[in-house]
């Protein structure tokens, strides 16, 4: 399969990614830019349709009919065998550009939600390649994007804590659990810190069980962090153990627009009862290696 015009396919390319990072950098305080926020999303999306087009027709859309627009995107795909992946996706915003930008109602907090899960998803979607050019290079899978989440809370973690050891999917307490990310602070002596990852948009529920699972790991400390899921924060009662001694503490993993992940507090933890035995720790940490530590 051929690109017929990969210097216009590559400046649509340009201004999907444009739209796209400049829609997450507002959506940090979507209450101030929701609006914008929605027609990032929307924009981000025909852009990347856009260069769909151009690289397989020379011509990119030009209906002013939306559902036409996706109509004539999924039957060009078709046709040359592209992935349709990701264009309800695309459906769905096209559908919704006139309520954002015209019409005189509100985008509310739900829709903008909604609004930039289906752009992030239909970037996962079409994609048309040759031998040595790609329309849009393919997203990280989630899996790629939690492992990248779990180096940077370990990294935090590694930071904040005395000479710890950190351990990445660790088999705590016993080999039919696993933890995202523990770390055993002074050099494997101290006390214990548990974080579940979630990436990427999630119900509220998803995230109060999560909470709950977290809540019942043995540790001192306990954290859930979150990746690119800004508005999606728990419930904060449920993040408080029943008898009150303990709180879960709140992790926000960020990506800037070179593509850097940072980590930070967004809830501090509160220490928890710890009822395991320290020789339980001790033995853990003898038999596994550590992914982040420090040698003497």
């Amino acid at each position: 399969m051929k690109n017929v015009n990969p210097i216009a396919t590559q400046q649509f390319v340009d201004k999907a990614d444009h739209f796209l990072q400049g829609m997450k950098l507002l959506n940090d305080d979507v209450k101030s830019y929701r609006s914008g926020v929605g027609l990032l999303a929307i924009h981000s999306a025909i852009s990347l349709s856009d260069a769909i087009m151009v690289g397989l027709t020379r011509k990119r859309g030009r209906h002013q009919d939306h559902a036409q627009a996706a109509r004539q995107l999924e039957r060009i795909c078709s046709d040359n065998k592209v992935d349709k992946k990701g264009i309800d996706h695309f459906r769905w915003l096209l559908g919704h550009k006139n309520a954002v930008a015209y019409q005189e109602v509100r985008f509310d907090d739900a829709a903008v939600k909604m609004a930039v899960d289906k752009a992030q998803r239909f970037m996962l979607g079409p994609i048309l390649s040759s031998g040595r050019f790609c329309v849009y290079k393919r997203m990280l899978s989630p899996q790629q994007q939690e492992s990248r989440a779990k180096t940077a809370v370990a990294e935090l973690l590694g930071r904040e804590l005395i000479v710890p050891k950190v351990f990445v999917e660790a088999r705590w307490p016993d080999a039919r659990h696993k933890v995202d990310v523990m770390a055993v602070d002074r050099s494997g002596s101290g006390e214990v810190h548990v974080v579940e990852v979630k990436v990427g948009t999630q119900p509220l529920a998803v995230i109060d069980k999560v909470v709950a699972t977290i809540m019942r790991v043995p540790a001192h400390f306990k954290y859930l962090a979150i990746f690119d899921n800004r508005n999606y924060l728990p419930n904060e009662r449920w993040l408080y153990a029943p008898d009150g001694m303990g709180r879960v503490g709140v992790i926000q993993v960020k990506e800037n627009s070179a593509g850097h992940l940072s980590a930070e507090f967004r809830i501090r933890p509160e220490r928890f009862r710890f009822d395991a035995s320290f020789k339980l720790v001790d033995r853990f940490t003898a038999a596994h290696p550590a992914y982040i530590e420090i040698r003497p």
